[in-house]
């Protein structure tokens, strides 16, 4: 056997070793691209069917609440109480339009102003605010102090204390309970999208990754730089159809998450082949 059949039978033995490994890794990688996938699927899925149901407990709940707000309000109409009635418009309103849990604490504390001289809001040991009189000033351990405890799925959140009721009858502390109720469902109602929001993070997280790892396949396969281009704008354009289909029962504050994602996505793999081939193609007309 001469040098030249003997290389060449050793090289093509060395070839297809290589392609022997690199089978059995792209093999392995997607077992477990596809372990990760159902895995995170079964979570969202879960996670997703918790989300219903403490939405619809949530629904109720506020709707016999709006039913206890309304007939606050006609009691405050028959008494003859205008100013009150305007400040629980506003204090439902900012309660309900409140994004974090301080908001929702400091509105809360606010609706009291009118019927306790004292009124301040804390955030654990943080004092948020204090409404009415300034001095003195309300502590925790104030014994004259009405002590309202908003507690969300069981966890503390923050503290209410209002003292020198401004009148004699209960309808403070009537509306002082109506407005921890309020302010506690607000906060579940809170907590519930944000969870959604990062379900739908998660989700969107997954569709990117299975894109990133197809790309990464056609790189392996020698796919042309045109044609792995193609695919990959395909890909991204399912992925964002799935991801719609997925968050439209969410609301509108859905729909950018997926954008968000891939932005951050972006920054994080710009400088790779498939950054900024992701790049050209998430920013091409379509």
């Amino acid at each position: 056997m001469d040098f030249q059949s003997y290389a060449t039978r050793e090289l093509a033995a060395v070839a297809e070793k290589l392609a022997d490994t690199a089978k059995k890794q792209l093999e392995a990688s997607t077992a477990q691209l596809t372990a990760n996938f159902d895995s995170t699927i079964n979570r969202l899925r879960t996670e997703h069917s918790q989300l219903v149901n403490e939405n619809e407990r949530l629904t109720a709940e506020n709707a016999a609440l709006r039913w206890e707000k309304q007939e606050m309000v006609e009691s405050a109409k028959s008494d003859g109480r205008r100013p009150l009635i305007d400040r629980l418009t506003t204090v439902f309103e900012r309660i309900g339009n409140s994004k974090t849990v301080n908001e929702t604490l400091i509105a809360a504390g606010y609706g009291l102003a009118g019927d306790f001289n004292r009124v301040a809001v804390f955030a654990g040991e943080n004092r948020l605010a204090q409404f009415g009189a300034d001095t003195p000033m309300l502590e925790p351990n104030s014994q004259s102090a009405v002590v309202i405890s908003v507690v969300v799925s069981g966890e503390p959140v923050g503290t209410i204390l209002a003292a020198d009721a401004a009148r004699p009858d209960e309808g403070g502390a009537r509306l002082a309970d109506i407005l921890r109720r309020h302010a506690v469902l607000a906060l579940e109602r809170l907590t519930s999208e944000l969870k959604s929001v990062g379900e739908l993070r998660a989700y969107a997280q997954m569709l990117l990754d299975e894109v990133e790892y197809v790309f990464n396949a056609d790189t392996t396969a020698n796919l042309t730089g045109s044609e792995r281009r193609k695919r990959l704008t395909e890909n991204l354009r399912c992925a964002r159809q799935i991801y719609a289909q997925r968050a439209t029962v969410e609301g509108p504050a859905a729909a950018s998450v997926l954008d968000e994602v891939l932005s951050q996505l972006l920054d994080k793999k710009g400088d790779t082949q498939f950054g900024r081939e992701l790049a050209e193609v998430a920013t091409a007309p379509v």
